[in-house]
């Protein structure tokens, strides 16, 4: 399988695409932007200490992909297609403090070895594409949205609880399922649970 290598600290930029499933963009860094008019994104970072993610979007219905070998990610700006999925998969803490957003159905799947934290201020937005959210450790929700689709959140050894208000809903979808091993606490809007 081709990729390309890269060791670095700033913002990646491309007309058409940067890296795909087939040629993954490999990346050493702890600082990362990445954009493109169109096309997939698909990057596979080996970093050498916690990495803070600065935004990646594509602007047609390509699929995000991000890996990561280890260390905590932060999310500081958003991740946005429109109407492709996005794939965060897996970090050890993910903390999410701004938007993940996709159209139509499109998708969005987050996998963590540890935690998982969204800020109050932070969301998971599809159009009716399903969302799943996976830690083995705790995780705390600000605001999902998946439409009418469905939304799976599991926490293999740690509770779910919420980022916002008591009463303020936390997930809206069609169907929701949620997993977790020492506890729920949650505002949920679903036509199924």
């Amino acid at each position: 399988m081709p990729t390309s290598n890269f060791s670095l600290a700033n913002d990646i930029a491309a007309a058409s695409g940067i890296g795909s499933s087939n040629a993954a963009i490999n990346l050493v860094t702890t600082n990362l932007q990445a954009n493109t008019v169109g096309g997939e994104i698909f990057l596979h970072n080996v970093p050498s200490g916690n990495v803070t993610l600065a935004g990646m979007v594509t602007q047609d219905a390509s699929n995000l992909t991000y890996k990561q070998d280890g260390y905590a990610l932060d999310v500081t700006a958003a991740l946005i297609s429109h109407g492709g999925t996005i794939i965060i998969d897996p970090p050890t803490d993910v903390t999410l403090n701004s938007a993940i957003s996709t159209s139509g159905n499109g998708g969005v799947n987050i996998q963590t070895t540890q935690s998982l934290v969204m800020a109050p201020t932070a969301s998971v937005s599809t159009g009716c594409g399903a969302v799943g959210i996976q830690a083995v450790g705790s995780i705390t929700l600000a605001k999902v949205n998946a439409g009418n689709g469905a939304v799976a959140i599991s926490s293999a050894s740690g509770n779910i609880g919420s980022a916002l208000p008591a009463g303020v809903n936390n997930v809206t979808a069609g169907n929701v399922t949620l997993n977790a091993s020492t506890g729920i606490s949650l505002a949920v809007a679903a036509q199924r649970l």
